[in-house]
């Protein structure tokens, strides 16, 4: 929850009993009322802070001024409630529900606020809501796993005729979910003033024109704090390496060994970062001879290796092809490694199979392009008996400790990026931090 913003909590019987506010609740709290909110036993929303200062007063903001209502449900698409829509959403099957006219909303409200939740998902996945319908969307509103009730607050245009639009997006077509959607607010436009016409006023004397500064070159914040270890990771286990890539733009640290081939480049950039100004930049291309990927040798063979890195991809490569954020090797072999699939950037983790082949285990989680994704893999190499761990974004994925990596009982290399040629990509990455015993 930002600092702006607090919980407001009403009964859910005709909203006509005592508001509580919670301003700035803590994570579990906030949690609990909001999967209280979403089972029905309450209506609770994010409500900004301009509506709590003053909430008789109507807030000019942006050229738009904001109402605060008290929140009312517009949407709900559980049997037994049906409001706005009847039935559950299919997986990336766009519908369309009336907001202007609805829950005290006016027929001129331009953008609403209000409390977005998901219940009774079937799969792991991803809920937008926007102005506009759309099967397939690019940008996520609310993520969640399967089988957790998850809600968030949103400020969102509305579209023609007042309607606001939901998609629920899971890896797989056929899964459902029920959407919730409560009104807490509403804009409408501030009307302009007329201009006056403007005095005539002499033409003035022309003075010479000064010479333009200069635009000063884009630099990486050298003071930004190197990342420390995510809460994952063993607190008294040996560090590798902590890099934030601010020692740019330019090349990669010597920290790290480079290889970059054909028409691809890696390099510290400035366009993207996840923290300070900076981050490592992979740009590779479906040329035969385009590679392009950095590695970072353990200092000999461990046997408990950890990496945490952030990874952004804004494009991805060909379907059937993935772009890669984690690769664990034994000397030159491949051992495991966390991707995003091309085709629907569901996240997969990928081991070796002993027989020249690889294994394969769906995470279940969408990682869409244009987004910040933490990605955190830990292998503990033991043959049969192997331990294998995956968080992304803060969540466990995936844990085995009883993982068949056959003969393999020890890691020497962390790798970024993809050793084979052609894999097309540009993707970004930040804050990675390397631990092994």
């Amino acid at each position: 929850m930002k600092s702006h913003e607090s919980l407001e909590v009403h009964p859910q019987a005709g909203l006509l009993g005592s508001v509580a506010r919670v301003h700035r609740p803590s994570s579990r709290l906030r949690a609990r009322l909001l999967a209280l909110g979403a089972a029905g036993a309450l209506v609770v929303a994010l409500v900004p802070a301009a509506a709590l200062a003053a909430p008789a007063q109507p807030q000019v903001a942006g050229g738009a001024t904001y109402h605060a209502l008290a929140p009312t449900r517009i949407l709900d698409s559980r049997d037994g409630y049906w409001i706005g829509l009847a039935g559950a959403f299919s997986s990336h099957v766009a519908r369309t529900f009336g907001v202007a006219g609805h829950g005290g909303v006016p027929s001129n409200a331009i953008a609403v606020t209000g409390n977005l939740t998901v219940t009774g998902q079937t799969a792991a996945g991803f809920l937008y809501v926007g102005p506009d319908a759309t099967n397939n969307p690019t940008s996520s509103t609310l993520n969640f796993p399967v089988g957790d009730d998850r809600a968030n607050g949103v400020t969102v245009a509305l579209g023609a005729g007042g309607t606001l639009s939901a998609t629920y997006a899971a890896p797989t077509l056929g899964q459902t979910a029920q959407v919730i959607f409560d009104v807490t607010g509403y804009f409408v436009g501030v009307a302009g003033t007329p201009t006056p016409t403007p005095t005539p006023t002499p033409t003035p004397t022309p003075t010479p024109t000064p010479t333009p500064t200069p635009t000063p070159t884009p630099t990486c914040n050298s003071t930004t704090p190197e990342p420390v270890y995510p809460s994952e990771f063993p607190p008294s286990l040996p560090s590798i390496l902590a890099d934030n890539f601010e020692a740019g733009p330019g090349p990669i640290g010597s920290q790290w060994a480079v290889d970059q081939e054909g028409d691809a480049t890696v390099a510290i950039s400035t366009e993207q970062s996840h923290t300070g100004l900076c981050a490592g930049k992979f740009t590779v291309s479906t040329s035969a001879t385009s590679r392009a990927y950095i590695s970072k040798s353990l200092g000999g063979s461990k046997t408990d290796v950890w990496a945490s890195g952030w990874f952004d991809v804004t494009q991805a490569g060909v379907p059937g092809n993935d772009v890669p954020y984690l690769r664990f090797f034994d000397g030159s072999s491949r051992i495991a490694d966390v991707f995003r699939q091309n085709d629907d950037g569901a996240a997969w983790l990928r081991t070796a199979n002993g027989a020249g082949g690889w294994s394969y285990v769906q995470l279940n989680v969408l990682m869409p392009l244009d987004t910040w994704h933490q990605v955190i893999l830990h292998v503990v190499p033991n043959g049969a008996t192997s331990t294998v761990q995956v968080w992304i974004d803060g969540v466990s994925t995936y844990l085995s400790t009883a993982y068949n990596l056959h003969t393999t009982t020890q890691l020497t290399t962390v790798q970024l990026g993809a050793e084979h040629v052609s894999q097309q990509a540009v993707e970004y990455f930040d804050d990675v931090t390397i631990g092994a015993s």
